[in-house]
């Protein structure tokens, strides 16, 4: 079981296994936004959610094959299968 990255805002948005294809997604981006987790189901959710709520721009993401059912839950589906499953919150503030 190892890490799992990922880049809401870089280069290509979306969920990588090694710390070196996130860390070449977000280097020299002054406006970035990564996460790691220890899950692969935990990255996955993060980045539906993302994807979701538009803090993820679809254009550019790579959105991985297995996830074409997470990515059809509405907003609210998948804000609510977080909030239950005892995780806590994100807030994401944008400067500039």
């Amino acid at each position: 079981m190892g890490s799992f990255y990922v880049v809401f805002v870089g280069r290509h948005p979306g969920i990588y296994t090694t710390w070196s294809q996130c860390e070449a997604e977000v280097t020299g981006l002054s406006h970035n936004a990564h996460r790691s987790f220890s899950t692969a189901d935990e990255a996955r959710a993060e980045f539906a959610l993302g994807c979701v709520t538009g803090l993820i721009n679809s254009n550019t993401a790579r959105i991985p094959h297995d996830m074409s059912d997470i990515m059809r839950l509405s907003q609210e589906a998948l804000v609510n299968r977080l909030h239950t499953s005892g995780r806590g919150r994100w807030y994401v503030v944008y400067t500039g």
